[in-house]
């Protein structure tokens, strides 16, 4: 009996041995499907931000955004501020979804402290939109407005602007031209009818002459010109009565000998 007895435990054990392994098996083939499933159940976005910085001047500085979320037990990035050095593009960590819906998020500025620098602190709400998708898993569609506006844009863009507080530098003066000898007209160095300097030349052309156009100065050239204020016509007449006189001389002295001739 008791022979018997252990034969049918031994062939009994086998079979169910072999059972617990196939169990077994299965068990650990189901737990990787799932494994795998819940992976691909899921995707992951980027969300990213664009700084300009205007002004010529501006110092090199590190820009903060800040990200926080509107919608409660949304996911968030391992880090929830972003910063961007000058004018550039920076993403904020990928935020990983694991089930559809509507996840709202703001992004603003931190505004510096840098003197002179207008900070931009419009505020981003951005939607990302999680839903199904044909293959079995997730994808996203993300949007943003800008301070709370309906026009959706096409970026989150923040706009600085510098400005040191200094006037702007003066023009150049347009009568400093140079001439061809590399000298710089100042306004052909003479005085108006007034007695004041002409302050706006031309610069001296290729004779080396220079002219003012506010006085009516001596030209700069090297022979000097006299200057009109009709002494020439009163040298002129000076002139023309020392002829008449001389002719008037002559004529007398002929005179004098055709009549001591006759007289002879």
């Amino acid at each position: 009996m008791n022979r018997k007895k252990r034969r049918w435990e031994t062939l009994l054990a086998a079979p169910l041995l072999a059972a617990v392994l196939l169990l077994a098996t299965l068990l650990d083939a189901g737990n990787v499907q799932a494994a795998d499933m819940a992976g691909a159940y899921q995707c992951s976005i980027t969300i990213p931000v664009q700084v300009t910085v205007s002004g010529d001047t501006a110092p090199q500085e590190n820009y903060t955004f800040t990200m926080k979320t509107e919608t409660d037990g949304a996911p968030m990035p391992t880090e929830s501020t972003l910063t961007v050095t000058g004018s550039g593009t920076g993403s904020f960590a990928p935020i990983t979804y694991t089930a559809p819906g509507d996840y709202i998020y703001r992004i603003t500025q931190t505004a510096g402290t840098t003197k002179g620098m207008t900070y931009d602190l419009s505020g981003y709400q951005v939607t990302v939109r999680v839903v199904n998708a044909e293959n079995g898993s997730l994808a996203a569609e993300i949007w943003a407005v800008k301070n709370d506006s309906n026009q959706k844009v096409d970026s989150i863009a923040f706009h600085n602007q510098y400005d040191d507080g200094q006037a702007p530098a003066a023009p150049a003066d347009p009568g400093s031209g140079s001439d061809n000898n590399g000298s710089t007209g100042n306004g052909g160095g003479g005085s108006d009818t007034s007695g004041n300097t002409g302050n706006r030349g031309i610069g001296s052309d290729g004779a080396g002459n220079n002219s003012g156009n506010n006085g009516s100065g001596s030209s700069g050239s090297s022979s000097s010109r006299a200057a009109r204020t009709g002494d020439t016509n009163q040298i002129f007449l000076y002139g023309g009565l020392m002829v008449i006189a001389l002719l008037g001389c002559g004529l007398f002295v002929l005179t004098g000998r055709k009549e001591r001739r006759k007289s002879a």
